[in-house]
């Protein structure tokens, strides 16, 4: 599948959590049911501005080529930041600390984090450029 729309789904994916933790934080805390504090209040509009900052990195790299040789660090970022969420969900609801509607974020967390694997070690070869011809009279 293109890394076109990997980039623009977890972009927007991204860019959709990061705005709502940044001006939603105290909903968001509620939801998850804990007690919103100032301090962690802070802390999720501290993740919200880090996930609005990654989905506009991964929006403005749509139109690039993602995978062995092209944006490698971008890959491998959105790898690690997307398995590493998958675990830690997983671990937290094995260990039944997590209300099972917000461990269905782990279900996209671990689609991204498959598809940007596979993004990771895959060889993308740029797509063939068209001959540029030059219109006139001799042509």
């Amino acid at each position: 599948m293109s890394t076109r729309i990997l980039l623009i789904a977890s972009g927007l994916f991204m860019l959709a959590l990061g705005l709502s933790a940044s001006f939603f934080p105290q909903e968001a805390l509620f939801y998850t049911g804990m007690q919103p504090t100032h301090l962690g209040i802070l802390l999720v509009q501290t993740a919200g501005a880090l996930y609005a900052g990654f989905g506009v990195v991964n929006w403005a790299a749509r139109g690039n080529l993602l995978g062995w040789d092209y944006n490698r660090p971008l890959a491998l970022g959105n790898f690690l930041h997307f398995t590493m969420m998958t675990v830690a969900l997983v671990k937290a609801l094995v260990a039944g600390s997590l209300n099972p509607t917000v461990a269905a974020f782990g279900v996209p967390y671990l689609l991204f984090a498959a598809w940007f694997g596979r993004a990771l070690v895959s060889h993308s070869a740029p797509a063939p450029r068209r001959r540029q011809t030059w219109g006139g009279a001799g042509a």
